[in-house]
């Protein structure tokens, strides 16, 4: 008996649906995870009636998104309808929304050469990770030794992969050892050394968490300027709060409907912050003593002490920004990051961004957390003045 097919597909979806999935299955699991998030967004969106997709009514769906597949990063309705462009585009076929950085093309998707991948290999192994190997040097030490084998080989420089593809290969080969600390925006192979803590009491009112003010804490990398961390609720942050920046969340850690703006996936070494009495608690101090953090406690008036106000409430007043709900609030926040990792300063003009990406060996990479000597009564918890750096003990502090 022929079995009956209520809804038969026809020889066009078929092929279709057969192209979707050989696109998607020969994409790196990296590309393919981007592209079905992208393409959750762009479905909610498409549902929306016609007279219903203005900004409000798309923070409304893209909100809606994060709460189902737990997103804390969640995109702007103009990133939504850019990728709804770019769908239409490839004709509907998933794989048209991967980060267009991430596409290769068909050569460079092959597979290099063995010996390659030996070199690379044979690099990441002599770099000594305590001497503060960046990523980028690493790559471009690959790179030479490639070309040089290369000539050698009689072959030419085409056939070496290009610094981009270098970088991701030394990369993945550094991850599993966790010597590459990346977080959103931002990949580098330095690691963190010292951030400071700044708070800030958002004088905002979202009516759908029932609060007229919103509370922000960041962490700031001391040498770049770069925001590593941040994150908004409703409620004064605590060291557990703080912790949670770094993807270290405790179990007695309450929910926040908020939640972080910019997570950090790397610990630091040393958190500089003020004597608030949430930070002085003894679980505190005892979790950050666990994941091998030093805790210095520094005076509003000392020298690169942490700052009281992060600068969000002002960002906001300068541009007239007007916020309506949480999906707004945290649209803000990832735009105010963005603002201040492009701003331009010192006598050189350089960005936050630019002195992150240049990977300065300064700070020895943090293999592991391992174990730290029991902290010391009293306000100090070792201190970044009692961890040096491989450029003496007053390298930890910006000249």
């Amino acid at each position: 008996m022929k079995q009956l097919e209520l809804f038969p597909a026809t020889t066009a979806d078929t092929d279709r649906l057969r192209a979707e999935i050989q696109a998607l299955n020969e994409m790196t699991e990296r590309e393919r995870a981007a592209a079905l998030r992208r393409h959750r967004y762009v479905r909610a969106v498409e549902d929306l009636p016609p007279g219903r997709r203005g900004d409000r009514h798309l923070r409304v769906a893209i909100r809606a998104v994060c709460e189902l597949s737990d997103d804390v990063d969640p995109p702007t309705p103009r990133q939504v309808r850019a990728w709804e462009a770019r769908l239409r585009e490839a004709d509907g076929n998933p794989a048209g929304l991967a980060h267009r950085r991430m596409a290769r093309s068909p050569r460079q998707q092959t597979h290099w050469a063995p010996w390659i991948g030996e070199l690379v290999d044979q690099v990441v192994a002599e770099a000594d990770p305590r001497r503060g190997v960046t990523l980028t040097a690493m790559a471009r030490l690959a790179q030479a030794r490639c070309l040089e084998a290369s000539h050698a080989r009689g072959g030419a420089a085409a056939d070496v992969p290009a610094f981009r593809t270098l970088v991701r290969m030394v990369g993945d080969r550094l991850r599993p050892l966790q010597q590459a600390y990346r977080f959103r925006h931002l990949s580098c192979g330095r690691p963190l050394a010292e951030v400071v803590v700044a708070r800030e009491a958002l004088r905002v009112a979202v009516p759908e968490l029932g609060a007229d003010r919103v509370h922000l804490v960041t962490a700031r990398d001391s040498y770049s300027g770069v925001i590593v961390a941040a994150a908004l609720g409703t409620a004064p942050p605590d060291g557990e709060d703080l912790l949670g920046l770094f993807g270290a969340q405790t179990a007695t850690a309450a929910p926040e409907p908020l939640g972080a703006a910019r997570l950090c996936m790397g610990l630091p070494e040393v958190i500089v912050l003020d004597r608030d009495p949430a930070f002085l608690g003894a679980t505190f101090r005892h979790s950050a003593a666990a994941l091998g953090i030093r805790l210095h406690f520094a005076a509003v008036d000392d020298p690169g002490a942490p700052c009281r106000v992060a600068g969000l409430q002002r960002w906001l007043t300068a541009r007239g920004e007007v916020v309506e709900d949480a999906g707004g609030l945290m649209a803000a926040a990832h735009a105010w990051l963005a603002d201040l990792d492009v701003r331009r300063s010192g006598p050189d003009r350089s960005t936050p961004l630019d002195r992150w990406q240049e990977g300065v060996a300064r700070y020895p990479i943090r293999l592991s957390p391992g174990a730290t000597p029991a902290i010391p009564t009293g306000e100090e918890s070792g201190g970044a003045d009692a961890a040096e750096g491989p450029d003496g003990p007053d390298a930890r502090r910006r000249s």
